[in-house]
């Protein structure tokens, strides 16, 4: 139960509830989009280390080992020559990471104009507030305030971790 306060209490959460429904919505599916793309480019990955040690295999004139056939039997390559499957797995992993490669810039270009759009408007909607409080409000703004400005910095940094 501590552990669940203390996530419920940290500051992403806090800086996420903070957000409308829309632009939770929009954050969410920018975070689905980053880990989709590492995924990606994990699958690449994959293959290049599957060619290579394909590649090592068929120099020594050995078969290749329990982990190796079993990728290159669900990608489906089982039955071509040692030539077809180095140049099938480099297909695959030269498109994979290609399309990843795209695929980010176009998720980061859109993710950051989002997040600089969601600064905005909070630093809008501060300013906003802030002039039409009285002084003896200024206490519980000054508050409101130091969490808006740490979700967008939290915002900012989930976006560049990722």
């Amino acid at each position: 139960w501590k552990k669940i306060k203390m996530i419920k209490d940290s500051v992403l959460i806090k800086a996420i509830n903070n957000l409308d429904s829309s632009s939770r919505n929009k954050y969410f599916l920018y975070l689905f989009g980053q880990v989709a793309l590492s995924l990606l480019d994990l699958f690449g990955l994959v293959c290049i280390g599957t060619l290579a040690a394909l590649s090592v295999s068929g120099v020594q004139s050995e078969l290749p080992g329990s982990r190796v056939s079993r990728i290159v039997e669900f990608l489906g390559l089982e039955g071509l020559t040692l030539q077809n499957k180095v140049a099938g797995l480099a297909i695959m992993a030269m498109t994979s990471l290609i399309i990843r490669t795209l695929l980010s810039i176009l998720i980061t270009r859109k993710g950051m104009s989002f997040l600089s759009f969601l600064g905005a408007r909070m630093a809008r909607d501060l300013v906003a507030r802030y002039s039409l409080q009285d002084r003896t409000g200024l206490l519980r703004f000054s508050e409101q305030y130091r969490w808006t400005t740490e979700s967008i910095g939290l915002f900012e940094l989930c976006d560049h971790l990722a």
